[in-house]
């Protein structure tokens, strides 16, 4: 049998509403109090029924969260790190991958259930790409996280200083190529406009440098570690000094270890600079732009949940990577 709210009020010799108000972790409860409702929620091991709660206050304590896909450890550092912070506001997330156009098309009405919890964040994808108006089809409080060009109700990563610093610090090779790789995305409506942005920062330093776009050599490759492994094969054949700008590590990693089929290595017969500085980033020595992705994740959590809360629109919060050194520059 389910334990009910009575009796952890009981347990805790406290009323059922300040029970609530712990659940729902409200203010204006002693923590005297609050200690005893947790530990007697613990110890009946008592859990909220959540459609009742919905159907009394209008609360679902749930966060909806879209992405444009998984699998990627830039979603996966960015989902803990937001649901971490969620979970210590008593809030859950719901995360769904649009994935196709298909389930856009489902996602794209007011009556999906990811706009009736209560906030949505929308995260690597653009308003403007996704929506006929461009406008999010809810009443609900939301966040747009990871994207480019939006002036308020969002957490972004300043891409363009991230390509900048790559531009600014790339080693050059004299009459050697510079190649420009990754960030081709084939569909316009899952764009966020972020590798556009690491793309112009990084024209624009090397410009400052006397170097022009025409000097670049642009490959557009996917998200892909195996197109980026192909690539990097094709090149090293005929290229035997040359320079590099990935805008992701993935594609960085998956073009390195094409070189080396060729006998060609980084740092040694070539340069080369990625973006995201993951897991693998510093065990293969590639010097990368380092986004603050956890970072990312816990303000964005931070602002929803004040947003739920009845603060208003906040501005557009930026956040500055860094440039991290390593042997492949």
């Amino acid at each position: 049998m389910m334990t009910t709210i009575k009796e952890v009020a009981k347990l805790a010799g406290v009323s059922v509403g300040t029970v609530s108000k712990v659940i729902n972790n409200q203010d204006g409860i002693k923590e005297n109090n609050r200690k005893k409702v947790l530990d007697a929620v613990k110890k009946l091991n008592y859990e909220p029924n959540i459609h009742a709660r919905t159907l009394s206050s209008g609360k679902t304590n749930l966060v909806s969260i879209v992405v444009p896909t998984v699998g990627f450890e830039f979603q996966k550092i960015f989902l803990k790190s937001l649901d971490d912070v969620l979970r210590k506001s008593n809030y859950d997330s719901v995360v769904f991958p649009l994935l196709s156009r298909d389930r856009l098309a489902r996602f794209s009405s007011e009556s999906n259930f990811l706009f009736h919890t209560d906030a949505l964040i929308l995260a690597s994808l653009s308003p403007k790409n996704l929506f006929r108006d461009g406008r999010v089809p809810t009443h609900k409080p939301y966040l747009i996280v990871d994207s480019h060009g939006e002036s308020s109700n969002s957490v972004i990563i300043d891409n363009y200083l991230g390509g900048h610093l790559a531009g600014k610090h790339i080693s050059l090779e004299k009459n050697g190529k510079l190649f420009l790789i990754g960030g081709y995305e084939p569909d316009d409506a899952f764009s966020s406009g972020v590798f556009s942005e690491r793309k112009r920062g990084f024209e624009d330093a090397l410009r400052e440098r006397g170097i022009e776009s025409k000097e670049i050599e642009f490959k557009n490759i996917v998200l892909d570690w195996n197109q980026a492994f192909d690539f990097g094969a094709r090149i090293s054949r005929t290229e035997k000094k040359f320079s590099v700008f990935s805008v992701s590590d993935l594609v960085a990693w998956g073009f390195i270890e094409g070189c080396r089929t060729n006998g060609l290595y980084a740092g040694k017969d070539f340069h080369i600079i990625g973006y995201d500085d993951l897991s693998f980033s510093q065990k293969i020595g590639l010097t990368t732009i380092s986004q603050p992705i956890s970072e990312l994740g816990e303000i964005a959590a931070e602002k929803v949940v004040e947003k739920i809360k009845g603060a208003a629109n906040i501005e557009n919060i930026v956040l500055s990577p860094r440039y991290v050194e390593r042997t492949s520059n």
